[in-house]
């Protein structure tokens, strides 16, 4: 993934200006809510790498049973990214028109 391999751009100290409130707070989910503040600061759009990324994390953490972590993360990528959730079609879209498929538990890695 993009992301994962440390070449998205994001720095290493999350800036704090998002809540984590997960008790078992990952690593992806720290990036997350990073890339997610730096977007909202700045102004910058977020990539489509980065978009599905973030969705993989938010999978990741569902799958794991984090469930508050993942709506911290579902609510920060609708307030930040103007990102929405259909969880019953299991599609997400943007304000901006872009779309995707919201990957199965089976297909996270």
């Amino acid at each position: 993934q993009l992301l994962q391999s440390g070449s998205g751009g994001a720095a290493a100290s999350p800036k704090g200006s998002l809540t984590m409130d997960a008790g078992a707070v990952t690593a992806e989910y720290q990036q997350a809510l990073q890339i997610l503040s730096e977007c909202s600061s700045s102004g910058r759009i977020v990539q489509d790498e980065e978009l599905t990324w973030l969705i993989g994390v938010r999978e990741k953490l569902r799958y794991k049973k984090e469930f508050q972590a993942a709506d911290d993360l579902r609510n920060a990528l609708r307030d930040s990214l103007s990102l929405e959730l259909f969880e019953k079609e299991k599609r997400w879209s943007t304000a901006d028109g872009r779309q995707g498929a919201i990957p199965m538990f089976s297909d996270l890695a």
